[in-house]
């Protein structure tokens, strides 16, 4: 019978194509996807603050090379130009002091750029704690009391051993060690109890405070160079009013402020209330015969609110005056003049102390040298449009002071020359046309000149104070901020948190634990079952002792039995050989069986003795034979 088959169906198979490959994802769009997750994941990050801590690291280097601007020259901008070009430009040259400059290498703990990396060094240990946070308290509120087994025997600290107490004599021992403890039961039936010992643990949570501490001392040093908004600022329109002036309340300021004797000043502008003001009532400085470098000076400083004197104190360099949080420090001392110009009826026209800011170097044309002139310009004459330039210097009789005068449009007036402490006639220039050198030669060679009537008196040139006045947001911050973070650094490290997993089964104790910071859990370990075997060691020997001191009604003293000694003994050997002797032979046999039971009734004692003195060796080594029964763990 022929059959027939299904016809052989041949498929031809597709080429396989190549699979494209799969396209990367792009960091940044995942970025832009996910804004506030990758924000949170680059704060939170140790590299990041590893790169912060860096950066923060190579700005100190260079703030600590690089010379600093003196804080009293940085309040003054014509002050610093000065320094950076003659000072620094003569130490690191002219190119390298344009770029340092530049950088705001002078400056540098004052620029942006170092308040910047400070605030997100800031922002990155607080996320970190944050993110640290949820698992600390969780471990704070819930303690595992019972682990794996295995824990117990794989812990790198451990110790087991017997003991003779019960769970609640632990829990008792540990609680006389100021323990909190937590136990719970193994749910099958092998008996076995897990306990949890612990102290100190609240000592975990003074990292958060640390954490704080750290943070908000990285935002004082933001703050501390902060000078308010300043004046037209966009903020003045978009904060609320009352926002708006407690932040400027607590803008920091510093100046520097030269005082003549009896001069006063005031901290605020005029016109603020309560404003600060502040008194020179004598400045001393002391200087070195020889050299002529100052040896000491100070200043006898008072301060006034609201017309009433608030503060005296004679300050120092090191020893400034704080008052409702502005500090006056001694920064320096500067030449000052008192001058007083009065008219022919002896009317007052002018009566200040203007202060010799510029310091000059004239050359004298009789012998060419060089003579250091102290100046003061534009000096505004109350009542008159005029202005006044004066220049001192020292002679050998003493100071000498010479004035000049011009109007609106810098056309000489009237000049004077005077010495300290002596009066002199003001020539007028104001129709003539000398020059005020020319005026006084012609006065010294006698010649006629036109005098203006005044009368020039100069009553002293002197050192007077310059005080820095300075208020530093924050610096009310600073000192309780540090205090506090000490305290958490006490607390964590002469508090440690102590903790001990106990596993508990028919008298086999075993310990087990973490290893922590600042103490040794293996020693820990050792002193614990130490102080437990010792409580056993009383236990067993107070027993009988209780029971000696209250016994039974119904018992009665046992009666002693008779202690066998050694001569005894002898004598009943000797007595029985005797008899053995006096008995006839064929007794021998039945006097040798005597022999020997008697012997062996004589032998019986002295196993007793010996029986008795090894129970007493055996108690005197129970003392050491516990010790060795504890087994250090790996």
């Amino acid at each position: 019978m022929a059959t027939t088959q299904a016809p052989r169906v041949v498929s031809h198979r597709r080429a396989a194509t190549k699979a494209a490959p799969a396209k990367r994802p792009n960091r940044f769009r995942r970025y832009w996807k996910h804004p506030i997750n990758s924000l949170w994941g680059f704060f939170s990050s140790v590299k990041t603050a590893i790169v912060l801590i860096a950066l923060i690291t190579a700005i100190c280097i260079i703030g600590i090379i690089v010379i600093q601007a003196p804080v009293e020259i940085t309040s003054s901008p014509a002050d610093y130009a000065l320094w950076v070009t003659s000072e620094m430009g003569a130490k690191y040259g002219q190119t390298w002091t344009t770029i340092f400059n530049g950088l705001g290498f002078f400056t540098i703990f004052s620029m942006w750029y170092f308040k910047a990396i400070m605030v997100l060094l800031a922002i990155n240990v607080a996320v970190c704690t944050l993110n640290r946070a949820p698992g600390i308290w969780y471990n704070f509120r819930n303690p595992a009391v019972r682990t794996n087994d295995r824990f117990y025997q794989n812990a790198l600290a451990r110790q087991e051993f017997d003991t003779d107490q019960d769970v609640e004599g632990i829990r008792r021992f540990f609680r006389k060690r100021y323990f909190r403890v937590k136990s719970k039961e193994s749910g099958s039936d092998n008996g076995v109890t897990y306990l949890y010992a612990y102290k100190n643990t609240w000592a975990t949570l003074s990292t958060f405070v640390f954490h704080a501490c750290l943070v908000s001392l990285m935002l004082a040093t933001v703050v501390t160079d902060w000078h308010g908004f300043g004046t037209n600022s966009m903020a003045e329109h978009i904060l609320p009013a009352p926002i708006y002036n407690y932040l400027q309340n607590l803008a920091g300021f510093s100046y520097t402020q030269p005082l003549p004797d009896g001069e006063s000043g005031v901290v605020y502008p005029i016109g603020t209330a309560h404003n600060i003001e502040y008194r020179s009532d004598q400045f001393v400085a002391t200087f070195n015969p020889t050299t002529g470098q100052p040896t000491d000076f100070y200043t006898d400083l008072t301060i006034f609110q609201d017309g009433k004197q608030v503060a005296q104190q004679r300050i120092r360099v090191n020893d400034p005056l704080t008052y409702h949080g502005v500090t006056f420090h001694q920064a320096s001392f500067i030449l000052y003049a008192w001058i007083t110009i009065t008219d022919a009826k002896g009317n007052v026209i002018f009566n200040q102390k203007p202060v010799l800011n510029e310091n000059l170097n004239d050359i004298n044309p009789n012998t060419g040298n060089s003579v250091p002139v102290s100046v003061a310009e534009n000096i505004p004459i109350p009542n008159i449009q005029q202005d006044m330039n004066i220049a001192a210097t020292q002679t050998p009789d003493g100071w000498a002071v010479i004035v000049n005068g011009s109007d609106l449009k810098n056309n000489p007036t009237f000049c004077g020359i005077s010495g300290s402490g002596h009066s002199a006639p003001i020539i007028d220039l104001s129709q003539s046309n000398l020059s005020c050198e020319k005026a006084f030669a012609a006065l010294n060679l006698g010649q006629a000149v036109k005098l203006k009537g005044w009368t020039l008196n100069v009553k002293l040139v002197k050192e007077g104070t310059v005080l820095l006045i300075t208020k530093d947001s924050g610096s009310p911050l600073i000192w309780p901020i540090s205090a506090l973070l000490i305290l958490s650094l006490c607390v964590t490290f002469y508090f440690p948190q102590r903790r001990v997993w106990i596993r508990f089964r028919d008298g086999h104790v075993q310990f087990a634990g973490l290893k922590e910071h600042f103490i040794n859990v293996q020693r820990d370990f050792n002193m614990l079952a130490r102080d437990l075997l010792a409580l056993d060691a009383r236990t067993s020997r107070a027993a009988p002792r209780e029971a000696l001191k209250d016994p039974p009604e119904a018992s009665t003293p046992a009666k002693p039995k008779p202690k066998v000694t050694q001569s005894s003994k002898r004598s009943a050997a000797a007595k029985a050989k005797a008899e053995a002797v006096e008995e006839t032979d064929t007794a021998l046999n039945v006097a040798a069986e005597v022999d020997e039971t008697q012997a062996s009734e004589a032998d019986a004692p002295d196993m007793t003795e010996i029986a008795g003195e090894a129970s007493v060796s055996q108690e005197e080594a129970e003392p050491s034979a516990e010790k060795k029964h504890v087994t250090a763990g790996d």
